[in-house]
């Protein structure tokens, strides 16, 4: 069947300014596709047995060029059609090159569906498919990308990758985890940013916490690495915005920036929660060492350490604070009694009770030892230098101060001080002792009015 291709221009064509260029059928419809190309106006008859193509004597010269090479690439004895459509019949016809072998699997492809309508030629090695539209020649050349690239959509889908629809001539991929999706000129492209390691959109960068430690001087510091996904090897040191290594001294200090910043890490838990452990050891480790120095200058007397009575008026209470060097594993501690009026009036009791005045003293010192709230502030406690403070320069302060306060102790006038001192800030106490003082003159005075 003849197949006729602008004919209105053939008509608007002045006879004596027609050029005419007779061509095998292949041949024609591959220089129609040139011409179009070149904007070069033409008309054309085509079919099995003759083809002519018509354009302007001042364009035949081009025009003989193309079909000169039209001719030689496309020879009417090396040809094969496919399609399912006849290509005269193929409207907004839109052009796809590519080999013969790719163009018999589209045209597989293609044939199974009755609204994909296209029509194909082979010559040689070489062929080109045409469609209806761009629509539809976008996605031809999708699946001949598709095809020729097998191998890389596999990669990409192990990567979690996939092909979504072209838009404007570009390829567009997308992270299937994350939705992101980039834009290619081309599977070429692809393949070229796949194979690229540092390419951020296929290898994001990942971020981890690393440790580094200087066997030699015991220094250490933590800092954030970045690192290719696809390469651990990799990593290098993040820098911060003065283009400087973002180090710290601990973990918790790591997570802070980081969080603060945006960044994701991939460390697993159990990394941090050991890394919190050893921070944690070395910052007792340093308390430690410093507070010891502290207690070579803590006030003793007679192999006693000074014993703190302070008042606290917000509270109504006192606090007794001493120094007990065994405690913390021998390492030493601070112990502070919170001791409420109620401490002191129920001691004062069991001190009147005992049978002697030295187990009244005992009695005294065991019920606030056993019964007063207690806060312990270990040697590895960032508390420790605050008491130690206070310890050291009791004299300065508003404390009043005891050396030797323990039961059974031989200091026993100052324990007497010391539970005189507590006695009398207690109104409990000191009504009560007026009451039995009363009560001991009216008994005297009663013994005296009998005698």
């Amino acid at each position: 069947m003849t197949e006729y291709i602008n004919k209105e221009f053939y008509q608007q064509i002045p006879a004596n300014e027609r050029h005419f260029i007779k061509l095998s059928q292949e041949a024609a419809y591959a220089a129609v596709k040139e011409l179009e190309a070149a904007n070069i106006p033409h008309s054309a008859t085509i079919s099995e047995y003759r083809s002519i193509v018509t354009v302007n004597k001042a364009d035949s010269v081009t025009a003989e060029k193309i079909a000169e090479n039209a001719a030689k690439a496309f020879p009417a004895s090396a040809r094969t059609i496919l399609g399912n459509t006849e290509y005269k019949y193929i409207r907004d016809k839109k052009y796809i090159d590519t080999d013969a072998d790719t163009a018999r699997k589209i045209a597989a492809l293609l044939s199974g569906n009755v609204n994909n309508r296209f029509s194909g030629i082979i010559r040689g090695e070489k062929a080109t498919i045409t469609v209806s539209g761009e629509k539809n020649a976008a996605a031809v050349r999708a699946m001949i990308d598709n095809l020729k690239n097998m191998d890389l959509l596999e990669a990409l889908r192990q990567r979690g990758f996939e092909r979504i629809a072209d838009t404007n001539g570009f390829v567009n991929i997308r992270n299937i985890e994350t939705g992101e999706t980039c834009g290619f000129n081309g599977m070429a492209a692809v393949r070229d940013m796949f194979d690229n390691p540092e390419n951020e959109f296929f290898y994001p960068l990942s971020y981890r916490i690393a440790y580094r430690e200087n066997p030699a001087n015991g220094d250490y510091y933590y800092y954030v690495q970045k690192y290719n996904s696809a390469d651990k090897s990799s990593a290098k040191a993040y820098r911060d915005e003065n283009n400087k290594p973002a180090i710290f001294k601990s973990v918790d200090e790591t997570l802070s920036y980081t969080a603060k910043n945006g960044i994701k890490l991939t460390n697993i838990d159990e990394e941090i929660a050991n890394w919190r452990e050893v921070d944690r050891e070395r910052e007792d480790n340093s308390i430690i060492e410093e507070n010891r120095k502290l207690i070579e200058n803590f006030p003793i007397s007679g192999g006693n350490y000074v014993d703190l009575i302070g008042y606290n008026p917000n509270t109504d209470t006192f606090s007794w604070v001493y120094f007990n060097p065994d405690g913390d594993n021998g390492s030493g501690e601070f112990v502070n009694k919170t001791v409420t009026k109620e401490d002191i009036f129920a001691a004062y009791s069991v001190r009147i009770a005992a049978e002697s005045k030295q187990q009244g003293r005992n009695n005294f010192i065991a019920y606030l030892n056993e019964n007063c709230k207690e806060d312990v502030i270990p040697i590895h406690s960032g508390y420790f230098a605050d008491y130690a403070d206070d310890y050291i320069n009791y004299a300065s302060r508003n404390f009043a101060y005891y050396f030797g306060i323990s039961e059974n102790s031989k200091a026993t006038n100052t324990v007497d001080d010391f539970i005189s001192h507590l006695e009398l800030n207690c109104n409990d106490v000191n009504r009560d002792k007026q009451q039995r003082e009363q009560a001991q003159k009216i008994t005297s005075d009663q013994l005296s009015c009998r005698t």
